[in-house]
């Protein structure tokens, strides 16, 4: 009998225990959450290359060490076929190895860049090994003044490096440089300052084309490098951006590339033109794009070298348009402008064979891959290849000769960057599997709404850790800078939104008018409305999410948003009481002050102009006059009394400091409840990790005063 009644009482505990998990199913899978300096120790993945035989990927890895705030970049391998990971090149504090090459020409060798030297070492190595302390790499190219990223085929490269324009050796720069001082700097024209460097009159960045050969088993320069621009004030790449801007032809012997004029219209002018120059027959380059003063960028060759693709936008002195295909052939000097049918963005592509084209674009908060072919140009077919999916894939890459075999890097907003085959997506390497299966990262969902002009608008939402359906959470409402851009899943190391939901905060953002990956015209719509549309999206997407998510607690929602984010945070302390506290980083305060203390004012001159015109000035009428001032925050401070958190870069130009310093002066005036966090040495994003670190534990601290007292 007591056998019984201890058996039933067994029964009951197990039933009730079972019931317990069933109503509160977070309980039998709960996991710790991702920490903000866990996040910074993620190795981070970047620049993969297949061996020309395909049965290598070499990537770079950067790591950080939270003890001794260093990092570090070095290559590393994974072989094909059994997915063995090893090091190429040591992990030494403080040294980055970057822009992995193979030269068709030389296969047993790799080619790299680190601290502006072209280095070179044997491949692939005796031993796959991640114990690595002999570094058996060589010198190949060192040149007495500071060199940007190279770009090497077969057996030539191209650099780029900043030169006086008077001078015509790199010796005659060198000299130069090493008197230029910090202290003090003259200048007679804009443009003076770019995102958070100050320029020199005088200097811009040039093009330089270098041969070599194999002395036995000793790489060496074939005479002294060639400016390919010499006698040009200009800067390429332009200023800000990198060797996506240049290109050698497949053979070696043909150069291409696009450029910003350097004089007094540099500022507010976006004409990039795009040149090609053979070094051996010709003295100068030849301007391929002198039937636009649109912006042209990405030049690349065909395979059989007889094309080149570059990417263009439409209008002058626009900067956040739609960028289409144009093709030039070579043998007859005409050009093909290829119509944009899909009305999408190219943003990286490759020539897959001689009229077929493989690229990346931003559609519904995804990056997707397309194909083209320009068989026809006047009749292009585009085609989709992405699968379904809620993560973005970067543009495949593939192997010199095993061109059949392509590779993609993979990443959403619930996992890390990782390698795997295209279009198959089979794993071929993930850096942080290990900690991110021991880690609760939520999925991201999409919603859509009827928004702003009765357009569909589309968002992600994301549940927070451990999410418990019976129970209301406070929300994060996550706004995007740009504001020509838009949240897309992939994995990032800033505003990462799968970070905030660790905080166990429904987090939301939405992809307004004036993003990308939708229409031209929605894109658009955000011009000379700053204020308008775009805030009333955010207003209905909220209350969307209100009426169809009921565990969103809407009594309990902060907002955050960077740049344009931060603009938006101005606006809406002056328009709504929906939010319980705010969070502005490097956001504009007053819009006629930022255009004219940023950098580049042809955004600002776009930015507030009717779409029907270009190149505005807030001193231009009281009719443009008014396009400034009906979007500007400063006008409605009288209005604020959301609490705000406010932070900036000392070292911001793009947004300037006073901005933030403006914004938190006017809260302080108004007795609101506010921060300001300064970040002397960062620019309009916060990029040291430990920097990092503290931005996502101040934040998330401000939000949980807010949110969880």
């Amino acid at each position: 009998m007591e056998n019984k009644i201890l058996t039933r009482l067994f029964l009951l505990v197990i039933f009730i225990i079972s019931i317990h998990a069933l109503r509160n199913p977070k309980n039998s899978v709960e996991k710790d959450p991702l920490t903000p300096l866990e996040l910074q120790k993620f190795d981070r993945l970047s620049s993969p290359v297949l061996s020309p035989d395909g049965k290598y990927v070499v990537y770079t890895v950067k790591k950080w060490n939270e003890t001794s705030l260093k990092s570090y970049t070095n290559l590393q391998l994974t072989v094909m076929d059994t997915k063995e990971r090893g090091f190429i090149t040591p992990a030494v504090p403080d040294q980055t190895d970057s822009n992995p090459t193979f030269s068709a020409d030389f296969p047993n060798y790799l080619f790299f860049q680190r601290n502006g030297k072209i280095l070179y070492i044997p491949f692939p190595p005796d031993e796959i090994t991640t114990n690595v302390t002999d570094d058996k790499s060589e010198v190949l190219a060192e040149y007495n003044i500071t060199i940007s990223e190279y770009k090497l085929k077969k057996d030539a490269f191209v650099f780029s490096a900043d030169v006086y324009f008077d001078c015509d050796t790199i010796d005659c720069s060198a000299e130069k440089i090493k008197k230029e001082t910090k202290d003090y700097q003259t200048y007679t024209s804009l443009h003076m300052f770019h995102w958070d460097q100050w320029l020199i009159e005088g200097k811009g960045s040039h093009l330089f084309y270098q041969k070599f050969k194999l002395d036995d088993t000793k790489f060496v320069l074939i005479d002294d490098p060639r400016d390919l621009t010499l006698g040009m004030e200009l800067n390429t790449p332009p200023l800000f951006t990198s060797n996506i801007n240049y290109d050698l032809s497949n053979d070696g012997k043909l150069v291409a590339f696009s450029a910003h004029l350097r004089n007094h219209e540099e500022s507010w002018s976006t004409s990039w033109h795009t040149y090609y120059i053979n070094p051996s027959t010709m003295t100068s380059p030849y301007m391929i794009t002198k039937h636009t003063d649109a912006r042209t960028q990405q030049p690349q060759f065909s395979l059989d070298n007889t094309k080149i693709a570059y990417l263009a936008m439409k209008t002058p002195m626009l900067e956040s348009e739609n960028l289409h295909f144009e093709i030039y052939n070579i043998l007859t000097n005409e050009i093909s402008i290829i119509d944009d049918a899909l009305d999408i963005s190219v943003s990286n592509y490759f020539w897959e064979n001689d009229h077929l084209l493989y690229f990346q674009a931003t559609y519904l908060g995804l990056d997707r891959i397309y194909t083209i072919d320009v068989s026809d140009p006047t009749a292009p077919v585009f085609q989709n290849i992405t699968q379904a999916t809620i993560e973005s894939f970067n543009l495949p890459f593939r192997a010199l000769k095993q061109k059949n075999l392509k590779l993609a890097v993979k990443s959403g907003y619930s996992c890390p960057e990782r390698i795997v085959t295209f279009p198959d997506d089979e794993l071929v390497v993930d850096l942080n599997e290990d900690i991110v299966k021991e880690k609760d990262l939520p999925e991201p969902n999409e919603f859509h709404f009827q928004g702003g002009y009765n357009d569909t608008v589309y968002g992600w939402i994301i549940k927070p850790i451990n999410f418990d359906k019976n129970k209301k959470y406070p929300a994060v409402l996550l706004i995007h800078g740009g504001p020509e851009s838009s949240w897309t899943s992939k994995w990032g190391y800033r505003w990462n939104p799968g970070l905030f939901a660790q905080e166990e905060y429904v987090i939301i953002m939405i992809n307004i008018h004036g993003s990308t990956g939708v229409s031209t015209d929605f894109q658009n719509a955000v011009r000379n409305d700053w204020g308008g549309v775009p805030y009333d999206d955010i207003i209905t997407g909220m209350n969307y999410v209100f009426d169809n998510f009921d565990y969103v607690d809407k009594d309990k929602v902060c907002a955050a948003g960077g740049s344009y984010g931060g603009y938006m945070i101005n606006w809406i302390n002056g328009h709504t009481d929906m939010f319980k506290c705010l969070v502005n980083h490097d956001g504009a305060f007053s819009v006629i002050s930022k255009f004219y203390g940023t950098d580049e004012l042809w955004f600002q001159k776009a930015e507030f102009c009717p779409t029907d015109k270009i190149g505005c000035n807030p001193f231009d009428g009281p009719e443009i006059r008014q396009g400034f001032e009906r979007n500007n925050p400063e006008l409605f401070v009288k209005n604020w009394t959301t609490p705000t958190l406010i932070i900036h870069g000392g070292k911001d130009l793009r947004v300037p400091l006073t901005e933030g310093l403006q914004t938190f002066t006017a809260l302080q005036l108004l007795g609101i409840d506010s921060q300001f966090n300064y970040y002397p040495l960062e620019n309009h994003w916060v990029l040291n990790p430990a920097n990092q670190v503290h931005w996502d534990t101040s934040v998330f601290s401000w939000l949980a005063k807010y949110l969880k007292s």
